[in-house]
C-alpha cells in the first residue's frame, strides 16, 4: 500500500513506514504496478547487467518512450522504441542497487508502469 503526502511518499508494509521525497506526479498501488493487463514485459527482474522490455501492446504503429525512475522520482534514463520496434535491450550496469521504475509513455502521456530491482 503507499499513500502519499504534499511533498513526500510513504510506504508501509506491516508495521513498517518509511518515506521518499516526492518530485514526480504518479502514485501506483501495488494492484496498478502488477496489472497484468499492462502494456510492456520485463526481464530479468531482479537485473544485474542488463533488462530486456517488450511490448505487449497492439498498437504497435506508434512511437513509445520508456523512462528509468529512480525512487526520489528522478528520471535517470530515457529509452526511445520507434514505430515497428517491439523490444529493447536497457544497460543497468552503471545504476546502483535498489528500486527503479520503468515508465511507458505514448504520445507523452504514461501508459504503463513497473517496478525494476537492480541487484
Amino acid at each position: 500500500m503507499q499513500c502519499y503526502g504534499e511533498s513526500m511518499v510513504y510506504f508501509k508494509k506491516g508495521s513498517e513506514t518509511w518515506g521518499s521525497p516526492l518530485n514526480w506526479v504518479t502514485i501506483l498501488t501495488d494492484e496498478e504496478l502488477n496489472d497484468p493487463s499492462s502494456h510492456f514485459t520485463v526481464f530479468p527482474n531482479p537485473a544485474t547487467d542488463f533488462t530486456d522490455i517488450e511490448l505487449v501492446t497492439s498498437t504497435m504503429n506508434s512511437r513509445f518512450h520508456i523512462n528509468v525512475i529512480d525512487i526520489r522520482g528522478e528520471t535517470v534514463q530515457k529509452h526511445v522504441l520507434q514505430r515497428g520496434e517491439q523490444s529493447l535491450r536497457i544497460s543497468t550496469a552503471e545504476l546502483s542497487r535498489g528500486i527503479y521504475f520503468l515508465q511507458l509513455l505514448q504520445g507523452g502521456s504514461a501508459i504503463a508502469t513497473k517496478k525494476l530491482v537492480i541487484q
